[in-house]
């Protein structure tokens, strides 16, 4: 049989859960602060509305997601949609209900994805003209 040391196990829990509180509280105000620049254009894809996500809210989905596991995924999906980041929405609820993601920084790295290997691709697609219809059109005789 297996023998505990409860003692030692409550007081590792307990500094455990005071370092991820106080981790989560410090990056809580960092995101709260940082949540006064966002103001993004509607109808973005999630590249481009990850681009232009300051790093605090995505460290901060990344925590809810490890600290609420699969409960994350209805808490994000309000919060994303109240500060305005609905093309966020779907990956992080997909992401939070996915088993052993939750260790995984998953938006952190896809956050520092896009900005390290997406953001020239970004900025010359905003500056490619816009695509034109290419469904066929039935032609018609002109009238004589």
């Amino acid at each position: 049989m297996i023998d505990i040391d409860w003692n030692l196990f409550l007081r590792a829990f307990l500094v455990f859960s005071t370092l991820a509180s106080i981790t989560f509280a410090v990056v809580g105000y960092w995101a709260w602060r940082s949540l006064k620049r966002i103001n993004l254009p509607e109808h973005l894809s999630f590249v481009e509305a990850l681009h232009l996500t300051p790093l605090p809210i995505v460290i901060l989905l990344d925590l809810l997601d490890l600290v609420f596991d699969i409960f994350a995924a209805p808490i994000t999906w309000v919060l994303l949609g109240k500060i305005g980041l609905n093309p966020l929405r779907a990956i992080t609820a997909a992401e939070a209900v996915i088993p052993g993601t939750q260790f995984i920084p998953t938006m952190t790295l896809a956050w520092v994805g896009v900005r390290v290997l997406g953001s020239a691709r970004i900025a010359s697609a905003s500056q490619r003209p816009p695509t034109r219809n290419l469904t066929p059109t039935p032609h018609t005789a002109p009238n004589s």
